[in-house]
């Protein structure tokens, strides 16, 4: 279970981290803490979470701005707020639970037996790769990327429906989270396998993969036999 707190008050975040520790135990992956909204959005970008504590009133700062800018999140998000107000406002994003503080241990609790349930019922949800807009982090399914590009500090992700988009993330990062259908078939670029249609063979030894889409590209001498052996097995 990969855990994100997000409080501005460090005793309330510390006493979720250590119910956290008492109910998941060794099940827990990574467990961190903001006390700012932006700093962990800017964690969400290159890490993958389960499950997200979020509370309201982080100074300044509005915790629905989190659900606004991740419309459909690769989490589950519970909300931790001593303002009941926003109970209406929460579950219309779909959050998994509203606990009002303070919450004891035994309300905590349930509210992660409801977290197990929904993993138990839909699974961890599948990781998707953030893809920071303008004003907003959306998440790109890998089911719907063609293939993806290296751009020096950038990669560029090219998706079934032709459109493309630029992500301030190397693309050997972004590669540690794309499920094994995805085939590095040159240094420079990663193809999904269920979109490959067949491999092109030219002079000199030389090798393109052709996409569905009818897009080439190159596959280097290197990874030939790898890339042959996944395509036809």
């Amino acid at each position: 279970m990969r855990i994100l707190i997000i409080d501005d008050e460090p005793p309330a975040a510390r006493r979720i981290a250590g119910y956290c520790e008492e109910v998941f135990g060794k099940e827990i992956q990574t467990l961190k803490t903001f006390h700012a909204l932006f700093p962990a959005i800017y964690y969400l970008e290159d890490n993958p979470v389960d499950l997200v504590f979020l509370d309201i009133d982080l100074n300044e700062e509005n915790g629905f701005d989190l659900l606004r800018q991740i419309p459909n999140p690769s989490f589950y998000t519970i909300i931790t707020s001593s303002h009941t107000e926003y109970a209406i406002d929460a579950f219309e994003f779909s959050v998994l639970d509203f606990l009002p503080k303070p919450f004891p241990l035994e309300r905590f609790a349930k509210a992660m037996v409801r977290v197990r349930n929904a993993v138990k019922t839909r699974g961890i949800k599948k990781d998707f790769i953030p893809v920071k807009k303008e004003e907003s982090l959306e998440m790109v399914k890998p089911e719907t990327i063609a293939y993806l590009e290296s751009d020096k500090n950038y990669t560029l992700i090219y998706l079934k429906n032709s459109a493309s988009e630029r992500v301030r993330k190397t693309m050997d990062k972004i590669s540690e989270d794309l499920p094994p259908n995805f085939i590095r078939i040159h240094r420079s670029c990663i193809v999904n396998l269920e979109e490959v249609e067949r491999i092109l063979y030219g002079k000199n030894n030389t090798f393109q993969v052709q996409l569905k889409n009818n897009t080439r590209l190159p596959l280097s001498r290197s990874m030939f036999s790898q890339f042959k052996k996944a395509f036809e097995a």
